[in-house]
């Protein structure tokens, strides 16, 4: 996630700003991810985080 977020998200902070809109690669690189699910169980196809990892990835996120 922190890969993601570095490599892939902020390199194009303005772009997403000037935009007001996440690009189409990176929601599908996101969705590809999981990270539409984060909370979802795996049985589901989400990544089934528990409450602590699901803060983690917010604070990575955000």
């Amino acid at each position: 996630m922190r890969d993601f977020v570095r490599n892939r998200v902020a390199p194009r902070e303005l772009e997403i700003m000037a935009s007001d809109a996440i690009p189409d690669d990176l929601r599908q690189q996101a969705a590809d991810m999981a990270l539409f699910g984060d909370a979802i169980s795996q049985d589901w196809g989400g990544l089934g985080l528990d409450l602590v990892q699901d803060v983690e990835l917010a604070m990575e996120l955000g």
